[in-house]
């Protein structure tokens, strides 16, 4: 998600000037997520551009340029790299546009840029399995830390609110037994692992981007489904999401 947050004072970006090639406008730091990557949004006369920051960037050999390459040479809209520095911790990419799906409200084109994420699962599926993506899976071991973690922020949740119920040991089975299910899954393809509006953006050629996407890895083909399908800030009813099981 490429949301701004909050302008930078010009000082700030000065050690990044070897990767930039120019000196931007201006700079605007962007809405920070649940990793330690930041972004910022840098204006230049002629377009935007994103820099992100990154104290585990790795250059070349990192999760995101690997994954960016996957998916690139397969035609899929993940932002172009244009510089980085492994020194600097950082790299320069394409700006895929400040808007994401959640945004849209219009109906028609909401319906547009859904149908069009669900195409775009099925190219995803169609990745050759390559690693890093292809080297880790949603085998027993990550379902089950999934699953336990949102154990974990409900418990923490249910101090504050003890009337909602506890989780029981039938609960806890009934979730054991579903991650056997799908670990035994035998068509594993590529999944994002984190598809849903807000790593969907549109530029502003109205055109769909991917971002967010270098924690690929082998799944079920419904894991990238239930995601967008289900998201918490996409709210879908229950006749829409039978629409689009449908298409």
């Amino acid at each position: 998600m490429y949301h701004p947050e909050s302008n930078v004072s010009s000082s700030f970006i000065e050690p990044y000037l070897p990767i930039l090639n120019a000196i931007p406008d201006s700079v605007q730091a962007l809405v920070p997520e649940a990793s330690s990557r930041k972004y910022y949004r840098l204006f230049f006369k002629e377009d935007t551009k994103i820099l992100c920051t990154d104290p585990n960037f790795q250059g070349e050999n990192s999760d995101f340029f690997l994954i960016q390459k996957l998916y690139k040479k397969e035609n899929l809209p993940v932002p172009e790299i244009y510089s980085y520095s492994k020194d600097l911790k950082a790299y320069l990419i394409s700006d895929s546009g400040e808007l994401d799906l959640s945004f849209i409200k219009d109906k028609k084109k909401k319906d547009k840029y859904l149908k069009k994420s669900i195409d775009l699962i099925l190219s995803i599926q169609k990745l050759p399995k390559e690693k890093p993506a292809s080297s880790r899976s949603f085998d027993f071991t990550k379902l089950s830390f999934e699953v336990n973690m949102t154990f974990l922020k409900y418990e923490a949740f249910h101090i504050d609110y003890p009337d909602f119920p506890d989780v029981n040991i039938e609960l806890r089975a009934f979730f054991e037994n579903l991650c056997y299910i799908l670990a035994s899954f035998s068509e594993k393809v590529l999944c994002h692992r984190d598809y849903h509006s807000r790593n969907l953006l549109i530029n502003k050629k109205e055109q769909l981007g991917i971002i967010d996407f270098q924690d690929t890895m082998l799944g079920t083909p419904f894991y990238d489904l239930s995601s967008l399908l289900y998201d918490a800030y996409n709210p879908l009813s229950h006749e829409e999401r039978e629409e689009y099981y449908q298409y």
